[in-house]
This record gives C-alpha cells, sequence and structure tokens, in this order.
C-alpha cells in the first residue's frame, strides 16, 4: 500500500483547495465529518493514494453532479440525483474526473471507528458496507443535513452531539447497507435509578469538559452506546446531548445566584463554548438571558 502524499494544494480528500469554496469539518469518536461545495462546477481531477484510512461516504445535495472512475484501464460513469450517494474504500487509489453541480456531505469511517460503530450499534464487527453509489436516502439525509447544521454552528458541536449523531447514521447504515444485519435499539428498555444518577454524577464531574457518549454508557454498566442512547431516551425524555444542556444550564443558574463571577466567566465554567452559546440557550431555556435573569432573581 502507496503512503500518503502530502500536496500543500489539494485538501485530505483531494480536492483543490483553490476550487472548494466551502469546506466545514469536524471530528467524533467515530466519525470525521466534511462539508464541501463549489459553485463553479470546476473542481475537475480528484486523486487519493491508498490508505489505511477505512471508508468514506459521499452525500451528493444537490442533483446534477457527475463523475468519471478511472481504475486501471477501465473507466466508470456515475451520475448522482439529490440525496443519493457513494461509498468507497480509502484501501484503494482513487482518480475521477467531477463535473457538474458540487455539494457533499462526507463522512470518512476509519476501520476501527467501524468496528466501535459495530459494538455500539449490536452489529458483528465483521460486517462491512456495500461499496459504490446508492439511491436517495432521505433518513441519511437528514441526519447529515443536522450534524451539518451544529458544525456550521461551533457551539453547537460539542463531542457528545457528535457521537450521539454518530451513532444514529452508522446504525443506519449498518441495517441498511451492512453485510450483518445491527440488532434494533430494544424498544421500551429503561435505565435504573442507579444508571441515572451514576451519569449524572460523571456528567456533572465534567460539565466544563467533553462527555463521550460512550463512557455514558460505560457508567451504565456493559450497554452498547446505540442501546444506552435509545434507553437514556425514553427514561429522561431527553437526549444525552439535551440532558447535558439542562445540566449546565442548572449549574449556570446557581452560579449566576450564588457568586459574583461575570456571565462570560461562567459560561467558560459551566462548559459552554462561548458567553453568546450561554446566552442563547439561557434565553431559549428561561425566557430571558443570564444578566436579566440574574438580577430578577437575586436577592
Amino acid at each position: 500500500m502507496k503512503a500518503l502524499e502530502q500536496d500543500a494544494t489539494v485538501d485530505a480528500l483531494g480536492c483543490s483547495l483553490k476550487k472548494v469554496e466551502e469546506g466545514r469539518e469536524a471530528s467524533g469518536s467515530y466519525l470525521k465529518f466534511y462539508h464541501r461545495e463549489s459553485r463553479s462546477d470546476a473542481i475537475g481531477r480528484v486523486e487519493t493514494v491508498a490508505a489505511d484510512r477505512g471508508l468514506l461516504i459521499g452525500m451528493s445535495r444537490n442533483a446534477g453532479h457527475q463523475r468519471k472512475i478511472f481504475k486501471g484501464r477501465s473507466v466508470t460513469q456515475q451520475e448522482f440525483a439529490r440525496n443519493s450517494f457513494y461509498v468507497r474504500d480509502f484501501a484503494e487509489d482513487y482518480t475521477a474526473d467531477l463535473g457538474g453541480n458540487f455539494a457533499f456531505q462526507l463522512i470518512e469511517i476509519s476501520s476501527g471507528g467501524l468496528e466501535r460503530m459495530c459494538e455500539a450499534a449490536g452489529a458483528s464487527t465483521h460486517s462491512r458496507l456495500a461499496l459504490g453509489v446508492h439511491g436517495e436516502d432521505l433518513v441519511l439525509a437528514g441526519l447529515l443535513a443536522a450534524l451539518n447544521a451544529a458544525v456550521s454552528d461551533q457551539r453547537d458541536c460539542s463531542l457528545l452531539f457528535i457521537d450521539q449523531m454518530s451513532l444514529a447514521i452508522g446504525t443506519h447504515l449498518l441495517r441498511r447497507y451492512g453485510s450483518h444485519s445491527a440488532s434494533s435499539a430494544r424498544r421500551g428498555m429503561s435505565l435504573s435509578p442507579l444508571q441515572i444518577r451514576r451519569v449524572k454524577e460523571l456528567v456533572d464531574d465534567r460539565l466544563d469538559g467533553d462527555v463521550p457518549v460512550s463512557l455514558m454508557a460505560a457508567a451504565c454498566g456493559d450497554m452498547p452506546s446505540a442501546v444506552f442512547v435509545q434507553a437514556f431516551r425514553e427514561t429522561t425524555g431527553q437526549t444525552p446531548h439535551q440532558w447535558l444542556l439542562a445540566r449546565r444550564t442548572e449549574k449556570a443558574k446557581a452560579m449566576l445566584l450564588d457568586t459574583k463571577l461575570s456571565v462570560a466567566e461562567i459560561s467558560d465554567l459551566c462548559g459552554f463554548a462561548d458567553q453568546s452559546h450561554l446566552t442563547r440557550i439561557f434565553s431559549r431555556k428561561l425566557g430571558s438571558p443570564p444578566g436579566a435573569w440574574r438580577r430578577q432573581h437575586r436577592s
């Protein structure tokens, strides 16, 4: 296998940096997300050499994209409808000429990340995703759109949220396109009061930092992460990420009442991205910004 060559003129996916007009990225425990777009319709040739990087899944956000794939002496033409996607293996050299509308959301899943996804989804660790171009998938499109929205606003893009979305994406892909079926999360399963208390203690100890979903699942015993997310939601009525934001907001309320710290200092200590992030979440949950709420409730 060839060593991956470094080229300062292209990105990690082989796209010319001069031709990609939008390039957001985010990484989680299971996958790396990219948003790539060019309004010039002139991406041209893309090349990546074989490397041990796992799989690349790319979804076309618009119709009208075409590409020619070169493999040895053979040439394959691919056409993309809106919300259709492809799966390719980084272990093979890839050369393609890209034409037409180019707006893609992509996820790179390492071999280790896919194995962890399989374990989290209750699938065989030998599961493989079907390579090639697949048709429209509105479920995957919706999941990637939600992830892209969070990446666009980095304040909402916590590790817990990325992991939560990654598990939903991975479970969907494995169930629908995997070589071994992933088990469905068991409906009606709930967490015990002891398990909820353990998760609460873990989260409260790490409110000012990232809390991976795997760590929360581990606090509940030997439970796959995807099963934990479903059970947590059925028990609390919230996703782990929503619950984390609620816990951070509660801590911020207490500090606003009991300390003289500034709103900016409190936002940092409570794990919010910045003061404006705290203000937005606080206002949404309590109806007023933290400064005004403090003046109203402090004796």
